[in-house]
């Protein structure tokens, strides 16, 4: 043979050679450890939010990473791309989050690494009386080469939220596209071109599942599993193989039915589960439930929230009864349900505040008191019959339903008796209780439990007296007055003993951080402490100097961050007119937002990580807080005046930006406007249809009123930093100087 086509020959040998050694290594390589190694089964320290359709008593977890959960026992899928030049996963550390179209309740996750982006979202669509969960990967390659892909989908029984789930099967049916785990199925749009399970378990003391083999671009080469054994653990995942050229994108969809449907091998429903119609019809469908209130500010994370935390309220009702949370919170609270209520008013939707008044029915308790929550039958919170008289209360006071308050007045009657039994004597507040959970032990005594009492008691009255039941109305009155005065009377005592200059949580407990939660209720909502009063103002400076202003605005509770709680206390800064203290504490929750663009907090979180600590999340409460901040420091009504724009954080008042509400309701009517601002003037176009008759503006300390002008008048109704018009006004030029 030739020389020359001897070493040619021999090129080629050694050539196929080598990709017979790399196919050998690459069907043969080692499982590597676990990708979830370090994975502790709680969900302390995880992170997520939630999907799901309006009222639906199910709902679905994404995780930060897009990985999908759709109910609180299934296993989790997780995305992985795997770049088969470079034999390496893709990495999506630096992902980043929003919400589609920035609010509506579908997640996204958008990463880049080595040229290759991917976009990740998830969403909830009713489709014929079933509740979908669909996804989708777009892929897209940035880069001027074809790349070479794999992408994975993994069942894992890693939850989104912390829990370690089980399944005894998991396989693949090739011909229905379906990936079954367990009851649960995911079906896929496209077919796959692998599918691949394992056994769970140690090997050289390393953890193997079925992202050992992912990481290396695989996938073992076993078929479905089944197993009785509880011990064993089985995960699996779905592959596609993707060649895209340059510039190209790809996207892959599927769609599981959640929970409590129909979970066996899946198929498609109707034409109605297209992906694409879907999406079209849940952007209409959010938009139609979240816009009876337009909402527009400049730095958009603001805007987003407040709409953000309308849907997840909305998600987490279930049938008309609003919940703290999904994942880990269950039942229907009395004490939450006040605050959201409030939220659905300010937001808009009095209409679901309503729905949530037959369940409030069935927490009363023959003896008149109330079931805290759903998850017990006694009456161990004593905070709870004042927030049910509120809650029935408000409702008349914002739709004048008199019919409505005229059946819950013997529910009104009954808990106002309560109230005034379970005091320890007739000059004594009320006794030991569970009270708000986070107060501290229930054998001890809560000023939480008697602002909500007076608040009740007072609100009975008034339900009273607007019904002719003047005798009622004069001696529950009386017992309201008691009780605060008896109050008042054990914090004096407590202040001149012990040498305090504010308002402790309760006799038992002065020092820990529950005096300014189980205090804040008492400026907002409930109105029984008077803010001209030098000793409540003295508290809230204490209370913001100890445990709000080391972090910020952060607000610090049981070496934690709460955040809802420290947006009640924003409230009552506010009402305080400690505007720029209500201010730090909203610029602080929405620049500490976990979650980073999904608009999800816990009750409490981390203080170094800001992951869970205590909880649910999103927690409904935060969401309804949030809600009622924006909307209070946009407009509000104060003795007998509307507020604009008082309160708002001064960046909101920079020159070019601008501020928009539509319709948002207040006493006796709605209001809308506009403002836009430049350096020198604040113009503001005004429409107020309420039984009010003065708007009043309060600008930061940093901007001085010069000139006022309505409807082309000059006028002379301002301060430094005020200035007064009527609802009427339809144009006003405020002229100002920055100082």
């Amino acid at each position: 043979m030739p020389l020359h086509r001897w070493i040619k020959y021999s090129s080629a040998v050694i050539f196929l050679l080598g990709i017979a050694a790399l196919l050998y290594i690459k069907l043969n390589v080692s499982p590597r450890e676990s990708l979830f190694a370090d994975f502790t089964p709680s969900a302390d320290g995880k992170l997520w939010t939630v999907i799901g359709s309006i009222d639906s008593p199910i709902e679905a977890y994404v995780g930060l990473d897009g990985s999908i959960q759709t109910g609180r026992n299934d296993y989790a899928a997780y995305w992985y791309l795997y770049d088969r030049q470079s034999h390496s996963l893709l990495n999506p550390k630096h992902a980043r989050r929003s919400l589609l179209d920035g609010s509506l309740p579908a997640p996204v996750v958008q990463w880049s690494d080595k040229g290759i982006s991917a976009r990740i979202m998830s969403f909830v669509m009713p489709i014929d009386g079933t509740d979908i969960c669909f996804s989708s990967i777009t892929i897209k390659n940035t880069t001027r080469r074809t790349r070479s892909l794999n992408m994975f989908l993994a069942a894992l029984p890693y939850g989104v939220t912390g829990k370690m789930q089980s399944a005894k099967s998991i396989g693949y049916d090739h011909q229905k596209r379906t990936f079954q785990i367990g009851t649960q199925s995911i079906y896929c749009d496209n077919q796959p071109q692998g599918f691949g399970a394992v056994i769970s378990g140690k090997k050289n003391n390393k953890l193997i599942d079925i992202t050992s083999y992912i990481a290396n671009g695989t996938l073992p080469r076993y078929g479905d599993l089944k197993t009785n054994a509880k011990a064993q653990i089985i995960s699996g995942a779905i592959g596609y193989e993707i060649n895209i050229k340059p510039g190209e994108t790809q996207t892959l969809t599927f769609k599981a039915p959640m929970p409590g449907t129909t979970r066996c091998f899946w198929k498609p429903l109707s034409r109605n589960a297209d992906y694409s119609k879907a999406l079209k019809s849940f952007r209409q469908s959010w938009d139609k439930q979240l816009n009876h209130v337009r909402l527009s500010l400049s730095d958009k994370r603001y805007t987003n929230c407040f709409y953000a935390s309308l849907a997840y309220l909305m998600i987490l009702s279930d049938n008309g009864a609003p919940r703290p949370g999904s994942a880990i919170y269950g039942p229907f609270w009395v004490r939450d349900n006040a605050y959201i209520a409030d939220a659905y008013y300010f937001a808009g939707r009095q209409d679901l505040a309503a729905n949530s008044l037959k369940q409030l029915y069935r927490m009363q308790l023959p003896n008149g008191g109330f079931r805290p929550h759903t998850g017990t039958n006694e009456d161990s919170e004593y905070d709870a019959p004042g927030q049910a008289i509120y809650t029935f209360v408000q409702l008349y006071r914002r739709t004048g339903d008199i019919k409505s308050l005229r059946r819950t007045w013997p529910a009104i009657k009954s808990a106002a008796r309560y109230i005034d039994r379970q005091r320890i004597d007739a000059n004594g507040i009320l006794p030991p209780s569970m009270s708000a959970e986070d107060l501290g032990s229930e054998r001890q005594q809560h000023y939480w439990d008697d602002f909500w009492a007076v608040r009740g008691l007072r609100d009975a009255s008034y339900a009273a007296e607007t019904l002719d039941y003047h005798e009622d109305a004069k001696q529950i009155s009386n017992q309201a007055q008691s009780l605060l005065g008896a109050t008042w009377a054990s914090i004096r005592t407590l202040a001149k003993k012990h040498s305090l200059d504010y308002i402790p949580n309760g006799p038992q407990d002065m020092t820990s951080s529950a005096m300014a939660r189980g205090t804040s209720c008492g400026i907002w909502p409930c109105g029984v402490l008077d803010t001209s009063d030098p000793f409540v103002r003295s508290a809230f400076d204490v209370y913001w100097k100890k445990w709000i202003e080391p972090h910020n605005g952060g607000f610090e509770h049981k070496g934690e961050f709460w955040p809802y709680s420290g947006l009640d206390l924003a409230m009552d800064y506010l009402t305080l007119r400690e505007y720029e203290r209500s201010a730090s504490i909203m610029r602080w929750s929405i620049n500490h937002d976990p979650t980073n663009g999904f608009y999800s907090w816990p009750e409490g979180m981390n203080m170094k990580s800001l992951a869970l600590a205590a909880g649910d999340m999103p927690h409904g409460w935060m969401c309804a807080s949030y809600i009622s901040l924006i909307r209070n420091m946009l407009v509000r009504v104060s003795n007998g005046i509307v507020l604009i724009a008082s309160g708002i954080p001064a960046e909101w008042l920079a020159p070019g930006r601008q501020i928009k509400i539509t319709g948002f309701p207040i006493s006796g009517g709605r209001i809308t406007y506009s403002l836009e601002v430049s350096k020198n003037t604040i113009d503001i176009d005004l429409q107020c249809a309420a039984d009010i008759k003065t708007c009043r503006m309060i600008l930061p300390r940093s901007i001085k009123v010069t000139g006022l002008e309505i409807d082309g008048r000059q006028m002379k109704s301002f301060s430094a930093h005020e200035c007064s018009f009527p609802t009427t006004a339809g144009s006003i030029k405020i002229n100002i100087i920055r100082t």
